[in-house]
């Protein structure tokens, strides 16, 4: 304990013994200092924020990226669609700047310092917010500067919105023109499918069953007939055969015009049988 108080009173004392030429050097750092201060120019910063749908602007720039919701490759992404060539030079004529009386090279090195003098960056609390900032000897220089930058960024926003609403707008026409190719052939389909599925689809079948029993009807109403032929025949044919065993018994003038009608009457009779039955119709005898 007692060496270290020692060497702390020694070094005191070393201390004290350069005072003098410790103030003199404060002093000239001090005045140069001073000095500098004073004939440095102001410097005078205007800053903006800007709100920017990143889900509609930025979202086909970010498409495919990793780090989608990075505040530091959003910037990245806000400083290459502002800093173009033609926006720097659209931002210096909107902000003024004297670019009429310099050379090429002039004016772009001018040019490359505002690129590099306008600063970009993110709100980390909010994506969707951005700073714009830029600092000038010249309060109305910082001013315009950052005017000019919203008005450029404010352009390119609505352009790229217009684009997106003429782009969505041709999707959609796209989409009812497909929809109407669509629907036409599927109705053609349909109209084919029940043409070619006449009266057996679910939604006829009440025509359907009056079909059937219309021909059930006819069916019966045909066989009917038929058999009221056969009867009839049958009965004709018992008639022929008693008139043929009593014509000798029977006293007529002319016997054989009495054959001769027995006949006519028979023949009739083998004629009708078949009239009967072509008049039934074809469905009704597959049945």
């Amino acid at each position: 304990m007692q060496e270290q108080y020692n060497d702390l009173i020694f070094k005191v004392k070393g201390t004290l013994k350069y005072k003098w030429i410790a103030l003199f050097l404060a002093w000239i750092i001090c005045i140069a200092g001073w000095t500098t201060l004073m004939f440095m120019p102001n410097k005078y910063k205007s800053e903006a924020q800007v709100h920017v749908d990143t889900k509609s602007m930025l979202q086909p720039l970010l498409h495919g990226l990793a780090v989608e919701q990075d505040i530091r490759e959003l910037v990245s992404v806000m400083k290459q669609l502002m800093f173009t060539q033609q926006n720097l030079e659209k931002i210096a004529a909107l902000a003024k700047l004297n670019t009429t009386n310099k050379n090429d090279i002039q004016r772009y090195e001018m040019i490359q310092d505002l690129k590099k003098d306008v600063y970009i960056s993110g709100m980390k609390q909010q994506s969707d917010l951005f700073s714009i900032a830029y600092e000038s000897v010249n309060p109305e220089e910082a001013k315009n500067v950052v005017l000019a930058v919203l008005t450029v960024f404010s352009e390119q926003t609505q352009a790229s919105t217009l684009k997106d609403a003429d782009s969505s707008q041709q999707f959609i026409g796209n989409q009812l023109k497909e929809l109407e190719v669509r629907l036409r052939n599927a109705e053609k389909a349909r109209e084919n499918f029940k043409r070619l599925n006449f009266g057996l689809l679910p939604d006829q079948e009440h025509n359907q069953m009056l079909r059937v029993h219309q021909l059930d009807d006819q069916f019966n109403a045909a066989k009917l007939a038929l058999n009221e032929a056969e009867a009839e025949r049958k009965v004709l044919a018992i008639q022929m055969q008693e008139v043929l065993a009593s014509s000798n018994e029977w006293k007529y003038k002319d016997p054989t015009s009495k054959a001769s009608l027995a006949e006519t009457t028979m023949e009739e009779l083998r004629v009708k049988k078949p009239i009967y039955y072509r008049n039934i119709p074809i469905n009704i005898r597959k049945l």
